[in-house]
């Protein structure tokens, strides 16, 4: 950010004679974020300066701020962006920042506030960032909860398939169950090999990472289900078994895509 905001800082002495400018750039360039943020706040504070000019210096203010934690003093900055020249780039920015902070506070119904006031802005780039992390905050409550009910799935899955697993070594059958246990395992990496081939054209090549991650170990799971069945199991038995090991592998699928695609390309605060 520092790269930046030093670019920033550039251009505005290029194009502007108040000397707090120069007070900026050499802290910027000095490494000292603390200082440059009080004389950004100076020239914000600075009437005989244009309001669009001290709009940016507020909202660069808090951006430093931001930048070190300071988030109750990267709202003010970002609110006196706001109220300085609420009509300008900067001003309406600064509110998208100002979701930002909330984000970081955990004041998701903050968050939503700001953002909502950007989400439509005409601006590309200001409608953009505010329409993606207002999605965020309202896809967060369905989302904790489809990832919660994926662990619990997941979990209860791993427990029922270690008690069957279980039984059949107290049975003193494992031996026999190695042959299909290996046929089925390589069955169900054919298949996760070839799903690794072609996810990434079908959907995105940043899903391929969630697919191997689900996958693999799904792969073991449905061998070992394969492998413990009973010698003559009824149909119902088998639909029940079909059915539930269909839902644990959609669940795993799910919580590894959210984890890894989803998490970086959209992910939840």
């Amino acid at each position: 950010m520092r790269v930046i905001a030093f670019a920033a800082v550039c251009a505005q002495l290029a194009g502007g004679a108040n000397p707090a400018w120069s007070d900026v750039l050499d802290a910027l360039h000095a490494g000292h974020d603390g200082e440059a943020r009080a004389a950004l706040e100076a020239v914000g504070r600075d009437a005989a300066v244009d309001a669009a000019t001290r709009a940016h210096a507020w909202s660069w203010a808090g951006q430093i701020a931001a930048r070190r934690g300071l988030l109750d003093g990267a709202r003010a900055d970002f609110v006196a962006a706001q109220a300085v020249a609420p009509a300008s780039f900067d001003g309406r920015m600064a509110t998208v920042h100002e979701g930002e902070v909330e984000l970081r506070a955990r004041r998701w119904d903050a968050a939503e506030r700001a953002l909502a006031r950007v989400e439509h802005d005409p601006d590309p780039i200001i409608g953009t960032y505010a329409a993606a992390r207002l999605r965020a905050v309202r896809q967060r409550p369905w989302r904790r909860a489809l990832r919660a009910t994926s662990v619990g799935v997941v979990a209860l899955a791993a427990l029922a398939l270690a008690v069957r697993v279980g039984a059949t070594i107290r049975r003193r059958r494992w031996r026999r169950q190695l042959g299909p246990f290996g046929r089925a395992l390589l069955v169900a990496e054919v298949v996760t090999l070839a799903g690794a081939l072609i996810v990434p054209r079908w959907v995105n090549p940043l899903a391929s990472s969630g697919w191997m991650a689900s996958a693999i170990p799904s792969s073991i799971g449905l061998a070992l289900l394969w492998a413990t069945r009973p010698p003559s199991p009824s149909r119902r038995r088998v639909a029940v078994a079909v059915t539930l090991a269909a839902v644990a592998c959609a669940a795993g699928l799910y919580l590894a895509l959210d984890l890894t695609w989803w998490s970086v390309t959209d992910p939840m605060p």
